[in-house]
């Protein structure tokens, strides 16, 4: 997001504007520089929902008989178990090791966390 249209670095600006003359000239300085950074954000699209519909739902229909699931969030159990339910076999892969969905998967399969090194996911 650039600097002109993230709310943060508007609010910066204010701020500067309003009281800079009252901040030390080293702050206001800081402050304006802050204001001008564009930032980087991750905005949820709700794809971990989505995964969990589908797993659900592709169970219900029969449409697999195992299902491979790379994540340690135990957010995912309940559908693991529902799956399950409907006799699916999940399997669980991840760096990381969330124990709910750990222990409500048929298989974790523990990731060496180096093939991961380059993500911000295992460091």
């Amino acid at each position: 997001m650039s600097a002109k249209d993230n709310p943060l670095a508007r609010g910066l600006r204010e701020v500067n504007a309003a009281v800079g003359q009252d901040l030390p000239p080293a702050v206001a300085s800081q402050l304006a520089v802050l204001a001008e950074q564009d930032v980087s954000f991750y905005v949820e699209k709700q794809v971990d929902v989505r995964i969990a519909v589908d797993m659900v739902s592709m169970a219900y229909r029969d449409e697999y008989d195992v299902a491979y699931l790379l994540s340690a969030d135990g957010d995912f159990a309940p559908a693991v178990r529902e799956a399950q339910g409907c006799g699916k076999r999940i399997f669980v892969a991840s760096p990381l090791k969330g124990h709910q969905l750990a222990a409500a998967a048929d298989v974790f399969i523990d990731l060496p966390r180096v093939w991961f090194r380059e993500l911000t996911l295992a460091q």
